[in-house]
C-alpha cells in the first residue's frame, strides 16, 4: 500500500533524512512464482493499464491527461516537457488539488495537532503487536521521526507519511517536486489557471474517517522489514517510468504476501476496501468537474496515475459518456 500512496498521496511535513536514491534491488526477487504469475496476468488486464499520456474527445471538447508520480525523481523530466507544450493550448490545468489548497491542509493540520494526534495519553504501542511496532518505529526512524513521536501519530497519519520513501527526504528538503507541482509552476508561469478537482479534505477524510481498528488494521498492512519496502519503491518507480500503472498497483497489492504475520484473505479485503475509497470513489466524483471544464475549452489534467486505468478509471469513466479516449505515450 505504501508504493501505491507513492503514486496517489505523499505527505510533506515530515522532517527530512539523507539516505540513498530510489533505485536498487527489486520486489519481484522477494514474490513467489505463484504471485509472480498473478501479477503478470492482473498487470495485463485492466483497461488503459499501460501509458502515462492520454487524450479524450468529445465533439469539439478535449482534455489532455498526464499520470502523476507525486514525489521527484529526474526522470519526470521528459513528462513535464510534454505537459508543458499540452499547456499551451489549454485554457486550464485540473489537479487534485492546488498549492493554494496544501498550504491550506499543512496549516490546519499542524494548527489542530488533533486532527493527527491520538488522544492525549494514548500512543500506538500496545496498539498493535510487538514486531509491528518495531518495524514501524523504524519507518519512522528512516524518516527523520523519533520513535515517541511515531508513537502519537493516529495510523491513518501514518499510512499517509510512510507513502513518502526514505529515499525521497533530500529532494523534498532541497523544494523538489512531483509532477503535479512541476506543471502547476508551469501554469502559473504561462498564464494557465489551476483548478482542484476535489476539496483536500475529501480525500483526507477517506483515511481519517475509519474506526481506529480499521486505520490500525491499514497501517499494519503497510509495514514491511526495510529491505522489502526499498525494493518495493524501487519497483514501484520502474513500473511508473515504464507506463506500467496497472502494474504498480499489482506490485503493491502483491507485496502484502511478504508482511509479517499476515491475514493475507483479510488484508486483501482491507486493500480492496481502501481502492475503492481512494481510487473509484474519487474518479466518480472528478467526472463532472473534467466534464464541466472541458465544455469551457482545452483542459490540461494530472493526477496520481493510478487513477487512469481499470474499469472505473478516469479514462474508462469518460469513455462510458461518449468520450474517444487515444493513448500518446
Amino acid at each position: 500500500m505504501r508504493a501505491t500512496l507513492t503514486v496517489l498521496f505523499v505527505s510533506s511535513f515530515l522532517p527530512t533524512a539523507s539516505s540513498a536514491l530510489c533505485s536498487g534491488a527489486s520486489i519481484e526477487t522477494y514474490l513467489s512464482a505463484d504471485v509472480l504469475t498473478e501479477v503478470e496476468r492482473a498487470s495485463d488486464a485492466p483497461l488503459n493499464g499501460q501509458g502515462l499520456i492520454w487524450q479524450a474527445d468529445r465533439n469539439s471538447q478535449q482534455i489532455t491527461f498526464f499520470g502523476s508520480l507525486h514525489i521527484y525523481d529526474p526522470r519526470l523530466l521528459p513528462l513535464r516537457e510534454k505537459a508543458r507544450e499540452a499547456l499551451k493550448d489549454a485554457d486550464v490545468l485540473l489537479v487534485e488539488q492546488t498549492t493554494e489548497q496544501l498550504q491550506e491542509m499543512q496549516r490546519e493540520l499542524l494548527a489542530d495537532p488533533s486532527l493527527i494526534l491520538l488522544p492525549e495519553g494514548q500512543t500506538l504501542i500496545g496498539m498493535i503487536d510487538d514486531a509491528s511496532w518495531e518495524l514501524l518505529a523504524e519507518a519512522g526512524r528512516a524518516r527523520g521521526l523519533p520513535s515517541p513521536m511515531t508513537a502519537r501519530f493516529q495510523p491513518w497519519y501514518l499510512v499517509a507519511a510512510l507513502g513518502t520513501p526514505p529515499c525521497a527526504m533530500p529532494d523534498i528538503q532541497a523544494g523538489l517536486t512531483g509532477l503535479d507541482a512541476m506543471v502547476m509552476e508551469d501554469a502559473a508561469s504561462m498564464g494557465v489557471e489551476t483548478q482542484a478537482l476535489e476539496d483536500w479534505r475529501d480525500s483526507l477524510r477517506i483515511l481519517y474517517d475509519d474506526p481506529i481498528d480499521a486505520q490500525i488494521d491499514m497501517l499494519e498492512m503497510s509495514l514491511l522489514p526495510p529491505d522489502i519496502e526499498s525494493a518495493l519503491f524501487a519497483s514501484t518507480f520502474d513500473a511508473y517510468f515504464a507506463g506500467d500503472v496497472a502494474r504498480v498497483w499489482e506490485l503493491s497489492q502483491a507485496a502484502l504476501t511478504l508482511v509479517p504475520n499476515v491475514d493475507l484473505p483479510h488484508a486483501n479485503k482491507v486493500f480492496d476496501d481502501f481502492a475503492a475509497g481512494l481510487l473509484d470513489g474519487r474518479n466518480m466524483n472528478w467526472i463532472d468537474n473534467l466534464e464541466t471544464a472541458a465544455a469551457e475549452g482545452p483542459v490540461v489534467a494530472v493526477f496520481g496515475a493510478a487513477h487512469l486505468s481499470g474499469e472505473n478509471g478516469v479514462l474508462n469513466l469518460l469513455a462510458q459518456n461518449g468520450w474517444q479516449i487515444t493513448r500518446l505515450d
